[in-house]
This record gives C-alpha cells, structure tokens and sequence, in this order.
C-alpha cells in the first residue's frame, strides 16, 4: 500500500494560511441566533433569508455599539439620569 506524501511547503502553507485567518478575524457580535429565535416565537411558519437576517443583524449592531460603547466608557456619575 503506497501512502500519499504532502510535500513540506503545503503544509506550512495551511499552517500559515491558518494562523493569518484567525489572527485577522474581529470579534463582532452576532444577533442572529436571537433574531431567528424571536421570529420564530413571533411567527412560527415564516423563513427568513440569508440576506435578510444579514440586514437585519447589522442593524442590530449599529442600534446596540453606541450603546455599549457609552456605558463602559463612562462611569456611572457620568451617564445622563
């Protein structure tokens, strides 16, 4: 039986190929989980498309941001009452 050989520079490029992709990738919440439950509690026949629950993901992101963005980085004095 004759095994298959991978030749040194293939594999050190998956290593690599690997390693950039992980590195580059930003943590970004991610709404659609919670977006899809809730339709579903809402309207439990209807189905949602890939595009649409992206839309609909960043706009969840744009509201909710600025609102995480205010609360750590003032204090509590700090915030309007």
């Amino acid at each position: 039986m004759v095994k298959a050989v991978v030749s040194p520079e293939k594999g050190a490029k998956r290593a690599k190929r690997g390693k950039i992709g992980s590195a580059a990738a930003k943590s970004i919440p991610n709404f659609t989980l919670y977006i899809f439950r809730v339709l579903k509690q809402v309207h439990p026949s209807a189905r949602i498309s890939k595009m649409s629950l992206s839309v609909i993901n960043r706009f969840a992101h744009h509201i909710w941001c600025p609102i995480y963005l205010l609360t750590h980085s003032c204090t509590s004095r700090q915030l309007p009452q």
